[in-house]
């Protein structure tokens, strides 16, 4: 579509765009010449769609995740072995947060002297851990 076929209506800001900056307003010569026209709505969101799709990705760890079974660290693609909250916080959104698995918790509190706590000894006979 040609800007000299479009009558400019007067809508939208001097640029031919809405006020907010919203972009073209339909009927502006100046919009639609600023853009260079206008793409039809199924091609906006399919273009729309893919990019999501792409910015979801971008977060997802997939594949094998190599991970010492010692020590837990996670081996990168350059070979360096990270702390397992370093490479997830380097390479996700995720946010970690530390604390004690009942059978560790158990192990710390016996210790270091002290009673198993009752919350404690429930979770381990829970068994909802491996």
């Amino acid at each position: 579509m040609d800007a000299s076929h479009v009558a400019d209506t007067g809508a939208g800001g001097a640029d031919g765009f809405g006020a907010a900056g919203s972009g073209p307003v339909r009927g502006s010569a100046r919009g639609i010449a600023a853009w260079g026209g206008l793409l039809p709505c199924a091609a906006v969101a399919q273009s729309a769609t893919a990019l999501q799709a792409a910015l979801d990705k971008v977060n997802t760890l997939e594949g094998l995740l190599p991970v010492c079974m010692g020590c837990k660290r996670v081996r990168d693609d350059t070979g360096y072995w990270s702390q397992i909250d370093t490479y997830l916080n380097e390479h996700t959104n995720a946010s970690i947060s530390h604390g004690y698995c009942p059978e560790c918790a158990a192990k710390a509190f016996q210790e270091y002297g002290y009673d198993v706590p009752s919350e404690v000894e429930e979770a381990l006979a829970a068994g909802r851990f491996e």
